[in-house]
């Protein structure tokens, strides 16, 4: 799994543009947040969903929430990793 700038780039571009001068700058500031609020939940519900016998989210084999929330844990080590770079992408869109 890797991170693409490129993508990442359009989607902030867009994102910060759409809301123009509605967007105030704390709320700016705290899109990078999201972006790496939103993976880590999600890998605490799909362990969740693992550890609590795969209840809720659909599985096609018996780790399938497990390797989800791996996944999703990757990715967000991956924007932590790269927070500065992806913070200033945010604030130069």
């Amino acid at each position: 799994m890797t991170l693409r700038l490129d993508i990442f780039s359009a989607l902030a571009a867009g994102y910060v543009t759409t809301f123009g001068e509605k967007l105030s700058s704390v709320e700016k500031d705290s899109l990078m947040i999201g972006c790496m609020l939103m993976p880590f939940m999600l890998a605490i519900r799909f362990l969740t969903d693992y550890l609590d016998g795969d209840n809720y989210f659909h599985i096609d084999h018996p780790q399938h929430n497990l390797q989800r929330a791996q996944n999703q844990l990757h990715l967000f080590k991956l924007l932590n990793n790269s927070q500065a770079q992806l913070t200033e992408i945010i604030q130069s869109s």
